[in-house]
């Protein structure tokens, strides 16, 4: 009887873990799946945060296109474009495949208070009115 007895108790202490445990939280995989969803946020809402605020606050200016390529994932090698802002100068990819245009201008879009945030204006198809050449 005695075992029997004690046999009940650990299966009810078990129990009584088994329930604990389903009732917390696991906080390693709450963290990995914010941590997730957050980049899949970053990687889908990014592109289109940035194109918004350029077409909301951009400035155009005039930059050039350079005998640099750039390939971006499985598509063909696109030519760079550069521009200045003050001391410093920034590029972007101008979605140009004909290396001929190197050398030639192109009217850029950015954003004053981050210029690395910047854009062709070919890219957005009249949203964004620009009077550079």
């Amino acid at each position: 009887m005695t075992e029997n007895t004690a046999r009940a108790k650990r299966q009810r202490r078990r129990d009584s873990l088994k329930k604990e445990k389903e009732g917390k939280i696991d906080i390693r995989k709450t963290l990995s799946a914010i941590l997730f969803f957050s980049l899949i946020g970053y990687v889908i809402f990014m592109p289109i945060f940035k194109t918004q605020i350029l077409i909301a606050k951009g400035v155009c200016t005039t930059g050039y296109l350079t005998e640099e390529t750039e390939r971006i994932r499985y598509h063909k090698a696109t030519i760079v474009y550069k521009f200045q802002i003050g001391d410093k100068t920034y590029k972007g990819n101008s979605n140009i495949e004909d290396l001929s245009q190197a050398g030639k201008n192109i009217c850029i879009v950015y954003y004053p208070e981050y210029p690395s945030i910047n854009r062709p204006l070919s890219r957005f198809e009249g949203k964004v009115k620009c009077d550079c050449k």
